[in-house]
């Protein structure tokens, strides 16, 4: 699917202007989505134009609605919960930067098909996606700071 062609944007009544960081995957505590979303909640200070969208389901999910009412960033996260193979398809082809944190992914299949989107990753640098993002070319690898 072409980039940009996913409905998503429209979907959410986002226009052109705003910039969609991605995150898909299992709300789990292994995933570092803590650290993840406290590092979105400084990027959405820094930019106005700026949406987080979230797939997927897990332990960590109202705690982690918890969270973003308490950084104050509620208004510009989207959560949606499992997506299907296409509705999958539909984020890849709309979002600008898919964002990942974990630090024990050994294969992180949402990494991969981000790229195979032609969606650029920032992640931590850790085993697994190190193998995956070659930095400064699919994406960009970042300490966890």
């Amino acid at each position: 699917m072409p980039r940009g062609t996913g409905g998503l944007r429209k979907r959410l009544e986002l226009g052109e202007e705003t910039k969609i960081l991605v995150h898909v995957g299992r709300f789990g505590p292994e995933k570092n989505l803590e650290f993840l979303f406290r590092s979105v909640a400084k990027a959405l200070v820094r930019r106005p134009a700026l949406v987080f969208y979230v797939a997927g389901e897990g332990t960590l999910c109202d705690p982690l609605k918890k969270l973003t009412r308490q950084l104050g960033m509620a208004e510009r996260v989207y959560f949606e919960g499992k997506l299907s193979p296409l509705e999958l398809s539909n984020v890849y082809a709309d979002g600008d930067l898919f964002v990942f944190a974990s630090k024990t992914e050994t294969q992180g299949l949402v990494v991969l098909e981000a790229m195979a989107a032609g969606m650029p990753v920032v992640a931590v640098d850790a085993p697994g996606v190190r193998d995956m993002v070659e930095d400064g070319l699919e994406g960009f690898l970042t300490p966890e700071n």
